[in-house]
Order: C-alpha cells, then structure tokens, then sequence
C-alpha cells in the first residue's frame, strides 16, 4: 500500500501516481495547480499546499493549491500545521476550532 492508502505504483523521476478517468496514470502532480498525488482517498501536494476537490471514487484527483485559511484545505504535512493558528482540520478543510472536545480527523501528510 502506498503512504496515501492506494497501491504503489512505479513512476519515473519527477512523476508521481495520479487518479485519472482511464485509470491511475503516471504525470506531474503535487505542484501549485497540478493534480493531487496518489491513488487512494487522501491525495498528497508539496509541503505547504492542500488537495482540495478530490473524489477519487468518481477518478477525480483534485488540485493543489493555497490551503490553511478558513474553508481551504488542509496543508500537507498535518498536524499543528495543517491550518492557520485558530483554526482546525476536519473533513480535510480549515474551519473553526473544534469546541466539543471531538477528535479532528487529520490523516497523516494531510
């Protein structure tokens, strides 16, 4: 299995697994604007960037792009720095603080 939960796949340098209609496909990815990485449900993108739009049951691998902010997603790398100071991970998107004590469902290199 791969970090994300899919199946390992081998890429050549500089070209990472990505969700695609005719199946995963080897491609650029995890950049600002490109497609997220991997091919299971979490999709990954450069330190700093969040995968936002991904349904990889329907083979759409989202993009990479700003994250951290209020309604934008997640940043790589989770945890502390998953979001702007504040604000908490949840369903992969920045929103307010969870107040109930619940747990936040931060995937790991989410």
């Amino acid at each position: 299995m791969g970090a994300d939960g899919g199946t390992t796949t081998a890429c050549m340098t500089d070209l990472g697994c990505v969700v695609a209609a005719a199946g995963n496909q080897c491609g650029a990815c995890g950049a600002m604007g490109q497609p997220c990485c991997g091919s299971g449900n979490s999709g990954t993108c450069a330190t700093g960037l969040g995968c936002a739009g991904r349904l990889s049951s329907m083979d759409v691998p989202g993009t990479c792009g700003t994250c951290g902010g209020m309604g934008q997603p997640c940043c790589s790398g989770g945890g502390a720095t998953a979001c702007q100071t504040g604000l908490s991970c949840s369903s992969m998107m920045c929103g307010a603080s969870a107040s109930d004590g619940g747990v936040l469902d931060v995937a790991p290199g989410q």
